[in-house]
């Protein structure tokens, strides 16, 4: 019987709180006063536990809620230093591909593009073998259960592949305006921005409705079990931490804030037989990674509007800059794969976004992994193909296929490989077909594609 009634307390004043939130008449409920019901900020349970209410630091804090029938409900009621408490706490996923349950981190946004995401550990939308992009994920709020259905666009690392070593766990979900709004308005917390982790800082784990206090530890590298499903993976500097109450499995994602309410990092795993409990990757690694910002406070959800036109920029601009980035690819493409035809060349711009994906010695960027010593061959100065191919500019007849090809690549990496299909299945090795005897590095592992003349391979480190 008091688990039904916490129950029904709790969304009777999510009731109330969203209608006073849109400026609708409401009486303060369960014999609150009316300073006390101006003053409330936020509302928490968990089954177990009491009700918990968070009000303004001035307010004087009720003992008990008023029942109709005349009794009286314990509650837990607090001060912060801010005038909220973390109230409620939305969970994601993976349904087409089941995993996990996780916890969302943040709301975040495409730096270029605009687009909306949700953050969260890359494991529990992806760690099954199965899982690919455009899988159905939901994400809930952990009480009510309302929520919506996002599409699965990227996740790292990648798992399955051969790659035991990692320095980020994150994947994200495509949402629409409408849906991001609809999460907000089911109560996910939104931060002040975001905070660089310290080592030996007070931060705390927002999850399961609670804020849990806990101490930054240093780095450290640890093995996490994702279960049947995705094996072991290996978290290189991790940022290991000591929490006042232990991290659960549907953990995963949850957000560490600093007490400015800024976000620090997001939760990975728990520990066992460290000197901490808990492992998290910073959030700054994460952002760089997606190329995206946290959806702020306050911060509206539709893109900024471009500035209008004003009389100086009327002017006749000047001669635009070839993309540096895109003419490299291009010709890259171009010196590996110009025979082999747009399929061809489609496949080489996947491996290389493969290598930049991977954040390994192959390079972090575009124009490092094309420019790799002994990679790509075209790009060594006694290759045939390399004066030819540095003579090509983006105006070039010969690189128009490789150049929109390239175009397209990136442009895909800025949307989070949501238009460019792999075609080689993650690969981020090939050679040709013809070749006798086999590399060196090709022995002993098995071709994840063979497209055109060239086979490929995704289990090489």
């Amino acid at each position: 019987m008091a688990m039904i009634l916490h129950c029904a307390a709790y969304n009777a004043f999510v009731d109330a709180l969203r209608r006073r939130q849109v400026g609708l008449p409401q009486r303060p409920p369960f014999g609150l006063s009316q300073t006390q019901w101006h003053d409330l900020r936020s509302v928490a349970w968990r089954p177990g536990q009491p009700i918990q209410l968070g009000f303004g630091d001035a307010c004087r804090l009720p003992g008990a809620l008023m029942l109709a029938d005349g009794g009286r409900l314990p509650i837990l009621a607090r001060r912060s230093a801010h005038g909220r408490l973390h109230a409620a706490w939305m969970l994601a996923a993976n349904v087409s591909c089941p995993s996990v349950e996780g916890t969302v981190t943040a709301l975040v946004r495409h730096r270029q593009l605009q687009t909306l995401y949700a953050l969260t550990s890359g494991h529990v939308l992806a760690a099954s073998p199965n899982a690919a992009p455009g899988d159905r994920v939901v994400l809930r709020e952990s009480q009510s259960g309302q929520g919506v259905n996002g599409k699965l666009v990227d996740w790292t690392p990648s798992f399955h592949i051969g790659q035991p070593d990692t320095a980020l766990d994150a994947g994200l979900t495509r949402l629409e305006q409408d849906q991001a709004r609809d999460l907000i308005e089911y109560g996910m917390p939104l931060s002040k921005g975001v905070a660089e982790a310290r080592i030996g800082e007070r931060l705390s784990l927002r999850t399961r409705g609670m804020a849990i206090p806990l101490d930054v530890l240093g780095y450290e590298t640890a093995v996490l079990s994702l279960g049947k499903n995705g094996g072991d993976i290996r978290l290189v500097s991790g940022l290991s931490y000591s929490a006042q109450i232990l991290p659960e499995e549907g953990d995963s994602g949850a957000p560490l804030w600093n007490d400015r309410e800024r976000i620090a990092a997001m939760h990975t795993g728990g520990l066992i037989d460290n000197a901490g409990n808990g492992i998290a990757v910073p959030i700054l690694k994460v952002l760089d990674w997606c190329n995206c910002a946290v959806l702020d406070r306050g911060m509206p959800l539709h893109a900024p509007a471009n500035p209008p036109l004003t009389a100086a920029a009327a002017a006749p601009p000047s001669p635009a800059m070839p993309n540096e980035v895109q003419l490299v690819l291009a010709r890259t493409l171009w010196g590996e794969a110009r025979g082999e035809g747009s399929a061809g060349m489609e496949a080489v711009a996947c491996v290389v976004l493969n290598r930049v994906k991977r954040q390994t010695y192959w390079g972090k960027s575009v124009i490092e992994v094309c420019r790799k010593p002994y990679q790509f061959s075209c790009w060594n100065q006694n290759d045939r193909n390399y004066a030819a191919m540095l003579k090509l500019d983006a105006n070039a007849a010969e690189l128009a296929d490789a150049y929109a090809i390239a175009g397209r690549a990136i442009a895909n990496v800025l949307s989070i490989r949501e238009a460019f299909s792999d075609s080689t299945n993650g690969a981020t090795h090939y050679h040709a077909r013809t070749l006798s005897p086999l590399p060196r590095w090709a022995r002993g592992h098995a071709t994840c594609a063979r497209i055109g003349n060239h086979l490929f391979y995704n289990d090489i480190n």
